[in-house]
């Protein structure tokens, strides 16, 4: 992958170069200056044995402040990847370990906030001593209830303010019901209060912030004829207006455009007619409307969006390019597109504006460069390594890094590394996100989870069982899940390393008495039961065999189903392997003894005999004609005749005549 990643010129090469290049001979000047440069080494080179007397000019002493010192030695210590997060560090045993207890440890503690919330307010007699310095508002009652309660302009004034639309709404019905007027400044804030929230109550409100994690897991059902009802009566605001502003127009069509309702281009035709401003949230959300709602959307009509901004004498925002970046990835189907060179293009707009790009930014930028197409790309690998450079290059602590809900970057491009196995590019992301440390917020936590899953997926199908180990100890905790076991363990069984698989079976904390993964149960199985394990490991498989058995006699009724036939097939196997002929047919005796479902597999029974003939126990061998085993089986009965004809003479010399009649009456007469 590293070879193929240098194959082309870099694509987000601008960001590197001084704003003076061109962008259409970008490569031929860099090349030039590179080469100079390398030439001025050369030469350089060459002269390094004497320096002139007089030209050795000793640096000026750096002026540090008085914690210098203290921010460099804080700088060589990191955060222990193994050790429990902070809130759990005095019981780490309570820290949760999977995404569904995180999922409700994070509700708990929402409830809990909210509970808090809710005496405060309901109580707020025992809440007046304020003793904090300086006063924070945010710990202080809060006025839930309305002070006006009558259909009055008081009222509606003051459900504006809280932004609680649907209060508002009724109140305004019901003022229209009883015939009242209402002054136009207050009609305007209406509108405003409805075009902004799209009919629904602030969102500040519904969630504690703990919920904000795991709003993707919430469900929240999207009522359309509420919000359709919502423009409607924002419409009908819009209409009522004597005095129609620029504000109101510019309102009004934003809403319109954002829920796809073609009546704002009408109304945004009428605004240029009559030459009312249109502001820049207007012509953004004209921007994604032209390239989500027109039939065949085209690069041109990007541009022409583009032309209606320059006209106005506005100056594009960083909202304007995101808007235009997620309109590009809608021109699929246009020929005249090539995000090659109108992706730069964009970027160096950009630079040009002394704009930075957010993590939202380069997530919608690797959608333009076609990020969201599942086939693989060694194109979108070298950009992705571009920008992976150019943010390494400049994470600043004082920034707090924000990604978006909806489109997470750090997901998205390692969503990239797993489809194309770029395993050393996504390790890269994953140090880059690192370094970020605390000053990156993580606002999806289901987002977050998967990103670390994706991570340990890519390196186990692309790098060396002591890398994988090395990402798997410092991201467990953020991605435990049966998957990861699953894949770790696969990329371990392939190279031999069954060193750590003892390790993962700690990890796995696998409980027959509990909530289990038969896949991944058996997947541990299957590893223990495989032959020429050194001795060392076989003892120590032994050992879980045992433990797994005494776990299962020990469990009347399980709360997951378990195929039992399966797992006494795999702990007989193994004990087999081990030479621990006694446990092997301890777990066959019981197995039928409790009479669990299914069968054990006909080649552990048929190596548990030849074992039994082996070291001439009669009294197992008496036993086993007993057991009721599966006689239709023909390829096991033909096994089994085998395996008698062969031990003939042993089993002659051990067995008395009717024994001897009574194994071969089992076996080869059916």
């Amino acid at each position: 992958m590293a070879a193929s990643i240098g194959m082309r010129p870099s694509l987000l090469k601008v960001l590197f170069l001084p704003r003076t290049y061109c962008l259409s001979c970008l490569h031929g000047e860099a090349a030039s200056s590179s080469t100079a440069t390398v030439n001025e080494v050369t030469n350089g080179s060459n002269n390094t044995g004497n320096i002139p007397r007089g030209q050795i000019k000793i640096p000026k002493r750096k002026k540090r402040n008085a914690t210098a010192i203290l921010e460099a030695l804080a700088s060589t210590v990191k955060r222990d990847p193994t050790a429990p997060i902070y809130s759990m560090i005095d019981d780490p045993c309570l820290m949760p370990q999977t995404y569904n207890n995180t999922k409700f440890a994070l509700l708990s503690k929402a409830s809990g906030r909210r509970t808090a919330r809710y005496m405060i307010n309901e109580f707020r007699q025992a809440f007046d001593h304020d003793a904090a310095a300086p006063h924070v508002e945010a710990f202080q009652p809060k006025d839930l209830d309305y002070k006006y309660t009558d259909p009055t302009l008081e009222a509606l004034v003051e459900r504006i303010e809280m932004r609680e639309v649907d209060d508002a709404t009724e109140v305004y019905n019901r003022m229209l019901e009883q015939g009242s007027t209402v002054p136009e400044e207050t009609l305007l804030r209406l509108l405003e209060l409805l075009c902004v929230f799209d009919g629904k109550n602030s969102p500040t409100s519904k969630y504690m912030p703990e919920e904000n994690l795991i709003s993707k897991d919430i469900q929240v059902r999207m009522d359309k004829q509420s919000n359709q009802l919502s423009l409607n009566l924002a419409m009908e605001v819009f209409e009522s207006l004597t005095d129609k502003t620029a504000d109101s127009y510019n309102w009004i069509v934003r809403a319109l455009l954002k829920n796809n309702v073609s009546k704002g281009m009408i109304l945004i035709e009428e605004m240029w007619k009559s030459k009312i401003p249109v502001y820049l949230g207007t012509y953004n959300e004209y921007i994604s409307y032209t390239a989500r709602r027109t039939k065949s959307p085209t690069w041109q009509g990007l541009e022409k969006c583009l032309n209606k901004i320059k006209e106005s004498g506005l100056a594009p925002n960083l909202e304007t390019f995101h808007h235009l970046l997620e309109g590009c990835t809608y021109l699929k189907k246009d020929s005249n597109f090539k995000p090659e060179k109108q992706v730069p293009q964009i970027l160096a707009e950009m630079k040009g504006l002394d704009i930075e790009p957010t993590l939202a930014t380069w997530s919608l930028i690797l959608s333009a460069l076609g990020a969201d197409q599942e086939e693989t790309s060694e194109t979108i690998v070298s950009d992705l390594v571009d920008i992976i450079t150019y943010l390494k290059e400049n994470v600043d602590k004082d920034i707090v890094y924000t990604d978006d809900p909806k489109d997470n970057f750090f997901l998205k491009a390692m969503s990239i590394c797993s489809r194309n196995r770029a395993g050393d590019v996504a390790i890269k992301i994953y140090e880059l996100k690192e370094a970020m440390g605390n000053n990156y917020i993580t606002t999806s936590l289901q987002d977050d989870r998967n990103f670390y899953q994706n991570l340990l997926q890519t390196v186990c199908m692309t790098e060396t069982p002591q890398d994988v180990m090395k990402i798997y100890d410092e991201t467990l905790y953020r991605c435990f899940s049966s998957n990861v076991f699953l894949k770790v363990l696969g990329c371990l069984d392939s190279f031999g390393e069954y060193q750590y698989v003892l390790r993962i079976w700690q990890d796995a904390g696998i409980d027959l008495a509990g909530y289990l993964d038969n896949r991944l149960l058996m997947r541990f199985l299957e590893i223990f039961s495989m032959p020429d394990h050194p001795r060392e490991f076989r003892d120590k498989f032994c050992t879980i065999a045992n433990k797994l058995l005494e776990d299962r006699l020990g469990v009347e009724q399980l709360k997951v189903q378990l195929f039992d036939d399966t797992l006494f097939s795999y702990l007989i196997k193994i004990f087999l392997q081990n030479d621990q002929l006694d446990s092997a047919w301890n777990a066959c005796m019981k197995f039928y003894a409790k009479k669990y479902e299914g069968y054990i597999r006909p080649q552990q029974l048929i190596t548990l005999f030849k074992l039994c003939v082996k070291e001439k126990d009669v009294e197992k061998i008496k036993n086993f004609c007993q057991l009721p085993i599966q006689s239709r089986d023909s390829k096991f009965l033909s096994s089994m005749v085998n395996v008698i004809d062969e031990n003939n003479a042993v089993l002659e010399s051990i067995l008395n005549h009717s024994e001897l009649k009574m194994l071969q009456d089992k076996f080869c007469s059916a």
